[in-house]
């Protein structure tokens, strides 16, 4: 409302979006630190985040060695496979939030994405030749840290404004408690 930079249209529309958002996520009952951990909300996001983080750091952290067992490639070409599947999961992270930013539906996106993750790791498990595991762990390394993205960014499509800074914190513990415990 105050910046020099943003015309009265710009901020007549952004106000206008804010209320308009606020208004279908509806006011919370409580916002605080308890409240959020009995939140449906909170604990339902919590929930999608154990597993994936879960699953994701599991993966990643037994990539090597897996990737090892089911190639029969030495260290030095794993090294560099798990190198590329970075780079291209950094790749993958930006063009999807891109393509969430420009179409809107994070949770869908999401949701395409970690079936997509799944069908991955099934080929990880079952693969009949070292090239379809590459391409299977490739094609994880290109989802798994991509899925975390639309899903964060969509908490404030999910909890109220007075909610999120907490509700946010609260995830992100229960997140990081749960997939140690895995």
């Amino acid at each position: 409302a105050t910046v020099a930079w943003l015309t009265n249209d710009e901020k007549a529309w952004i106000d206008a979006k804010l209320a308009h958002e606020a208004a279908l996520i509806g006011e919370p009952k409580s916002h605080n630190v308890l409240a959020s951990l009995v939140n449906r909300k909170v604990l339902l996001l919590a929930a999608t985040g154990i597993l994936l983080i879960g699953v994701t750091t599991t993966v990643v952290l037994s990539a090597p060695l897996m990737l090892i067992a089911l190639t029969g490639l030495d260290a030095q070409h794993v090294g560099y496979i798990v190198g590329v599947g970075g780079i291209i999961g950094a790749i993958a992270m930006l063009l999807a939030g891109d393509y969430a930013d420009r179409h809107g539906d994070r949770f869908l996106n999401a949701f395409w994405l970690t079936i997509v993750m799944a069908v991955a790791l099934l080929t990880l498990a079952i693969a009949p030749s070292p090239l379809i595991v590459i391409a299977a762990y490739l094609t994880f390394a290109a989802t798994a840290f991509t899925i975390a993205m639309p899903v964060a960014s969509g908490w404030g499509e999910i909890l109220h404004l007075s909610e999120l800074a907490v509700g946010s914190a609260a995830i992100n513990s229960v997140c990081g408690i749960g997939s140690f415990l895995m």
